[in-house]
């Protein structure tokens, strides 16, 4: 199937210009997970949607039991602070370009807080977590809501 003229030339300037080095901040979440059929190990990892549809996506076949998490920090730069976390258990790493250390999983949680702690950006999260369907029925009693007091829209 030929590409549209057009198309190939957007996509021929694009790989053409060059690429900035670095990325803009992106919030999300740095989150510390275990698992019961490795023990001694955490993993140390980011995500920007929420750390449950995380944990789904590593319950594999190839995992005998699924992850916990341990503990989760929502931050403004989830991968610089990342980044950090990773360079901060360095010596725990169990494999070079891997997100997994060797140590307890509350040792991980402390030297994580510490860290952390000097950091108000990063904050522990242990709130509500307020799912689709959740947040569409709020946001349905906020528009009730404010009809009730101000009339129609």
């Amino acid at each position: 199937m030929a590409i549209p003229r057009e198309l190939e030339t957007i996509l021929r300037r694009d790989a053409e210009e060059p690429k900035p080095k670095t990325r803009a901040p992106r919030p999300g979440w740095i989150y510390l997970i275990a698992n019961d059929s490795m023990p001694g190990l955490v993993k140390i990892g980011l995500t920007t949607r929420s750390v449950e549809e995380r944990l789904a996506e590593l319950d594999t076949t190839g995992v005998a039991t699924p992850f916990r998490v341990v503990d989760q920090w929502l931050t403004p730069d989830v991968r610089g602070d990342e980044a950090k976390a990773h360079r901060h258990l360095s010596r725990h790493r169990v494999r070079e370009g891997r997100e997994f250390f060797a140590l307890p999983a509350d040792e991980a949680r402390a030297k994580l807080a510490e860290l952390f702690e000097d950091n108000p950006r990063l904050r522990p999260h242990r709130g509500v977590r307020i799912t689709f369907w959740g947040g569409f029925w709020i946001a349905i009693a906020v528009l009730v809501l404010v009809e009730a007091l101000i009339g129609t829209f």
